[in-house]
């Protein structure tokens, strides 16, 4: 069979005439042995088919089941009409629980309220945590530094 591949290639890169060719190479695949049907296989015209492939109209999502027959039944019906499927996971015992993580509280920046044992409040605002102002507010009461809070300086009139 390596013969006539070759012969092939040599008729149709020096053809001399489409009837000659053909009948050349026919009787000379013959003499090489080759048969009736790998003949007529060389000799027939090669047809190349071109696929295409549309792009799915849209998308299915359908839900995972253990046994994948009811999505294969379903993705093989959907494509039919050129639509997409993509199988979406269970969802976890954990997204139907409360987050674990405790609230923020006082570790964000934020105003704050400070009562006093007079009855007087002070209220104030920080831009880093409310938890962080509050404890200097209470060294500067504890160091004795008026000068750097308002709460320190009201404590000690």
């Amino acid at each position: 069979m390596g013969s006539c591949i070759c012969l092939v290639f040599l008729i149709l890169v020096h053809p001399w005439s489409v009837a000659c060719s053909w009948i050349f190479s026919w009787v000379v695949w013959q003499q090489n042995g080759c048969s009736q049907q790998q003949i007529q296989q060389a000799m027939k015209p090669a047809t190349i088919t071109i696929k295409t492939v549309d792009k799915p109209i849209s998308t299915a999502y359908l839900p995972y089941t253990r046994t994948q027959t009811t999505y294969g039944n379903m993705s093989r019906m959907l494509a039919k009409y050129n639509i997409n499927s993509v199988t979406i996971p269970p969802k976890k015992i954990s997204s139907y629980m409360p987050p674990t993580k405790d609230a923020p509280g006082l570790r964000t920046p934020g105003i704050y309220k400070i009562p006093c044992e007079c009855g007087k409040v002070y209220i104030g605002q920080s831009g880093r945590s409310v938890q962080l102002r509050i404890k200097e507010h209470e060294r500067h009461i504890r160091l004795a530094q008026p000068d750097k809070s308002i709460v320190a300086e009201h404590s000690f009139k």
